[in-house]
């Protein structure tokens, strides 16, 4: 997938399930009601952009979500398989959300502004410790 660009957005700007082998340049998302990316049961997945400006306010979502096992890989490792080189985020709930038995991911960049909830939230996970390079930025 090249640039997807979605305002208005009642549910999720993109949401993925099992796949195998993902390729997204960018997702950028304005005034949508959950994520801007939910990845879910996705492996061998690359994501040069998540840029989320007012996602999910007032809910659980967030720019980035990995849920249901994103990230474990076929003999049910967590080799990392899941990358994202930058998530911005402005405004709305939670940057980056990572739960259900997902793992196996590194985020290399994140920035955060003026966000209102939780900004990074790792719950029931497996390898979601190599996100590295945190950049919280206050405007």
């Amino acid at each position: 997938m090249g640039v997807i660009r979605v305002t208005g957005a009642g549910s999720h700007a993109v949401e993925t399930w099992n796949i195998d082998g993902l390729k997204i340049d960018q997702v950028i998302a304005r005034d949508v009601g959950e994520s801007g990316l939910l990845l879910q049961n996705t492996r061998n997945a690359q994501v040069n952009l998540v840029d989320g400006n007012n996602v999910g306010a007032g809910t659980g979502y967030a720019t980035l979500r990995f849920a249901n096992q994103n990230g474990r890989n076929a003999n049910g490792n967590y080799n990392t398989n899941v990358y994202v080189t930058k998530v911005i985020s402005r405004g709305g709930g939670r940057g980056v959300f990572c739960v259900s038995e997902s793992g196996g991911a590194v985020i290399e960049s994140v920035v955060s502004i003026t966000l209102l909830l939780l900004w990074i939230t790792v719950f029931h996970v497996l390898e979601c410790s190599r996100m590295q390079h945190f950049r919280l930025r206050s405007r």
